[in-house]
């Protein structure tokens, strides 16, 4: 009856190399009668010379195991290493990241998670490449339009799609941004869209975001196709970062 082997296969290969034992047999069929070994004719010497090439190349393969464990060891950052549990390391990165989704669900109660890290590294972006060029990114639109979706819960529709922005329930909203630079703080509302709310989402010159939501049956009557909303005259209950 056969048997299943179930060990790791550097379990294996090190059986295979400990099961070639030196032959005893052959170690009494070559000595002599006078009681004197030939040289090179026992003990391990002679269990060389019998090592099938099997368990060499076995043998072999398991070292080279165990030299990429040790240069994986080499790359491990064991200052990032914080505590050892369940058999495994936990790392402070780890820690941090988990700590920072914890702010972030305080801070963002109705956001979609994954596209948290998205708008703090936009904004971030945009900022630090103000700071170092005295320029202004074209990304204003998309920080406007994230910042809508993880602090509303609004969710966006496709890029350059007709209408609006996005949906919040049942409504449709339209989001506009004004942004660092713009001297006024009011933003320019197309009002042949299909939107029944409106977010206006405001980047202040040290880039901090806020914003502020109104129905659109709020808004002034206008005879023209546009509309002038100025951030004075909305609802000063805000959403801000």
């Amino acid at each position: 009856m056969q048997s299943n082997q179930c060990a790791e296969p550097r379990d294996r290969i090190w059986s295979a190399c400990l099961s070639d034992k030196p032959d005893i047999n052959h170690e009494r069929r070559s000595r002599p009668k006078n009681g004197k070994y030939h040289p090179g004719t026992s003990g391990f010497s002679a269990s060389l010379s019998h090592l099938p090439q099997i368990s060499l190349i076995a043998m072999l393969f398991w070292l080279m195991s165990i030299n990429q464990d040790f240069l994986r060891m080499d790359s491990i950052d064991w200052d990032d290493r914080a505590f050892f549990d369940d058999d495994e390391w936990v790392t402070w990165s780890e820690i941090n990241e988990q700590l920072r989704h914890k702010e972030w669900r305080a801070k963002y109660p109705n956001a979609v998670q994954t596209m948290i890290p998205y708008f703090e590294s936009l904004i971030s972006l945009a900022e630090s490449y103000h700071l170092e060029t005295g320029l202004h990114l074209n990304a204003y639109g998309d920080i406007g339009e994230l910042f809508g979706a993880i602090t509303y819960g609004i969710k966006l529709n496709r890029t350059y799609a007709q209408g609006a922005d996005g949906r919040l329930g049942n409504d449709h909203v339209e989001i506009k941004t004004i942004t660092p630079f713009k001297k006024k703080d009011e933003v320019l509302v197309d009002l042949s869209g299909n939107f029944s709310k409106l977010l206006v989402v405001k980047i202040n010159e040290a880039f901090q975001v806020c914003g502020r939501m109104v129905d659109r049956r709020s808004l002034p009557t206008q005879r023209g196709r546009y509309l002038r909303v100025r951030w004075a005259d909305l609802p000063s209950s805000t959403s801000g970062s």
